[in-house]
């Protein structure tokens, strides 16, 4: 863990002058290692340093942790575990939004056979802090933690409706995921975020909670079938190596005696 979180404190916002100091570089790790002692369940997970990092801008440490136990413990649970099961969880029901709210960028988006999550995953982990320009990102956080994660979704409707508008019949694969990869980017106006996404938040929260519900279950069993898959794999090598070892330890048998010649 200790290497993990020293290894992400050096590349956290790197041209910013509070962790351009090492004092501001030592009271990140502080409060991602203090972290990791408190609930070591979680331990530390990527993008856990942006979130701290985006704290210790705002607040004295102390308040940087329970803020970030907070948001991990609650306000976005199974997101910073092991198996991102809340994570994946939550792009799952991201795409069945899109699909009923954003159809003809869904469609356009399974033509190509793109995973909406390949950018959207980052979207939601840092809530928004590498998506979206520092001001734009405040605002939505202020949201986030007045409402909920259902503002998470608003604002990720808003900006892929603003993808399905750019987007191109006629474009490829790879022009498609630099859309969607940019996304926020270019935001100058960090109310027309918020009033973009207010439009989609109408009923959002209820039906964002029925289909988290119904996500559940697929992740869950999906998770599943990578354990079980996973330990047949283990198995399988560990058998294969059994057997070479067996394989090695066989004694080779006598080398047969000459046979001598009969006497006339």
């Amino acid at each position: 863990t200790r290497d993990d979180v020293d290894k992400d404190v050096g590349r956290t916002f790197q041209e910013h002058r509070f962790f351009q100091d090492e004092g501001g570089r030592r009271a990140l790790r502080r409060v991602l290692l203090a972290y990791a002692m408190h609930n070591p369940r979680v331990s530390y997970c990527q993008s856990m340093n942006v979130l701290a990092g985006m704290m210790l801008l705002l607040m004295e440490e102390e308040d940087a942790f329970w803020l970030l136990a907070a948001l991990v413990e609650d306000l976005l649970p199974g997101y910073y575990c092991q198996d991102l099961s809340g994570a994946q969880v939550d792009q799952l029901v991201l795409e069945r939004l899109v699909q009923r709210r954003l159809p003809s960028l869904h469609a356009r988006l399974e033509r190509c056979s793109l995973p909406l999550q390949l950018a959207a995953v980052r979207w939601f982990m840092a809530v928004y802090v590498m998506t979206l320009p520092p001001g734009a990102a405040l605002r939505v956080w202020d949201a986030f933690l007045l409402e909920g994660s259902s503002v998470l979704f608003a604002v990720a409707l808003h900006l892929l409706q603003g993808a399905e508008e750019r987007v191109g019949e006629d474009w490829d694969d790879t022009a498609v995921f630099d859309v969607l990869k940019g996304l926020g980017g270019d935001v100058v106006d960090a109310d027309a975020v918020m009033e973009g996404a207010r439009v989609h938040a109408q009923g959002l929260a209820v039906e964002v909670r029925a289909l988290q519900e119904e996500c559940r279950p697929l992740v869950a069993a999906r998770l599943e079938h990578m354990r079980r898959a996973k330990e047949e794999r283990r198995k399988a090598v560990a058998a294969a190596a059994a057997g070479a070892a067996a394989a090695e330890s066989v004694p080779e048998a006598p080398a047969a005696a000459p046979t001598v010649p009969a006497a006339p």
